[in-house]
């Protein structure tokens, strides 16, 4: 059986695990305690649960992949967001449950992108909202 040196290397050299280990020590540095965390992928809130202190105020953001409209969304992340003066944003395999990016669309419309970092399959932005 030859061996593909090739492939071998790339499986070595690509991580294929998300880094919530240094996405918990980014956020926490630099969140307040009451702004909320927002993940699209909801279940990535367990890992970063294991690797935070304390109990981190969490919410999923929505599910689009089945066709939710824009007004759907707006509804839900309106509702959400409702009351914070910023939200985090921890974003892993985005495709899966948000493939046309409705969320960071809305986010992007409705907020002020104020810090976003990037680790090995998973995407931090923190959005400040207007307050009323």
């Amino acid at each position: 059986m030859p061996l593909n040196l090739q492939a071998a290397w790339g499986q070595a050299h690509t991580n294929i695990k998300s880094d919530f280990r240094s996405v918990v020590a980014y956020v926490e540095q630099r969140r307040a305690a009451d702004e909320p965390l927002l993940f699209l992928m909801p279940y990535a809130r367990h890992t970063y649960a294991y690797y935070a202190d304390d109990p981190t105020p969490q919410t999923e953001a929505p599910y689009t992949n089945a066709g939710a409209t824009d007004n759907e969304v707006d509804a839900e992340l309106s509702r959400l967001t409702r009351g914070h003066s910023a939200i985090w944003l921890i974003a892993s395999e985005v495709e899966m449950w948000d493939r046309r990016g409705l969320v960071a669309a809305w986010l992007e419309a409705h907020g002020t992108l104020t810090d976003e970092a990037e680790f090995a399959r998973v995407h931090v932005a923190r959005y400040e909202f207007p307050t009323p």
